[in-house]
C-alpha cells in the first residue's frame, strides 16, 4: 500500500521546526503500537502487584507515564518503539490540552457514554452486563468498527483523531 502524505499549512511566523511533509503511519504500525502498549501496561501492572501487592498502583503508574509521554512527546512506549508519533493538524506536537486532556480523557469518556447509551437502547441495564446474550459484544464491535475503521482509509484517521484534529505520522 503506498504511503499517504500530508502537507501541513504554512508555519506561523515562519517557524522552521514545522516539517514540510509528513508520512502518515500505516494501520499496521498503529496496531503494532497498540499491542506493544497493551503488553507494557500488563508488565507494569504485574510488576507492581509483585512488588506492592496492588493492581491500582500499577494502573496509576502506567496511566501517569502514558499521560506524560503523550503530552510531552506525542508518543506512548509502543508508538516510540514502532517509530510513530501523534501530531496536531499543523504538524506540531499535540501538547497538554489536545494530547493529555482531549485525546486521553474526553474522547474515551465519550466512548463510554456511547456504550452506555447503546446499552440503554438495546435494553441492557448496567447491572446485567454478564447476561447480555451477545448484544453487548455486538454493540462494542460496532462501536469499535465505527471508531477505528476509518484508519484504513486514505486519510488514516480514526474517530478520536477527527475529534481532536490529530494525525499519527512516522517519525523516521
Amino acid at each position: 500500500m503506498p504511503s499517504s502524505t500530508i502537507t501541513p499549512p504554512s508555519p506561523i511566523l515562519g517557524n522552521p521546526s514545522t516539517p514540510p511533509e509528513q508520512i502518515l503511519a500505516s494501520p499496521l504500525a498503529r496496531l503494532a503500537a497498540l499491542v506493544l502498549d497493551g503488553f507494557t501496561a500488563a508488565v507494569c501492572v504485574v510488576a507492581t502487584v509483585a512488588a506492592f501487592g496492588s493492581e491500582l498502583a500499577g494502573s496509576l503508574a502506567w496511566s501517569a507515564a502514558y499521560f506524560y509521554l503523550m503530552v510531552e512527546h506525542g508518543q506512548t512506549p509502543g508508538k516510540s518503539l514502532v517509530g510513530i508519533q501523534i501530531v496536531g493538524g499543523s504538524g506540531r506536537p499535540i501538547g497538554f490540552l489536545r494530547g493529555g486532556v482531549l485525546r486521553n480523557l474526553v474522547v474515551p469518556a465519550a466512548m463510554i457514554g456511547l456504550i452506555l447509551l447503546g446499552m440503554t437502547v438495546a435494553g441492557i441495564p448496567p447491572e446485567r452486563l454478564e447476561q447480555t446474550d451477545g448484544r453487548l459484544e455486538g454493540l462494542l464491535t460496532a462501536l469499535f468498527l465505527l471508531a477505528y475503521l476509518p484508519i484504513l482509509g486514505k486519510r488514516r484517521r480514526g474517530l478520536h483523531d477527527w475529534l481532536t484534529n490529530t494525525r499519527v505520522v512516522r517519525t523516521a
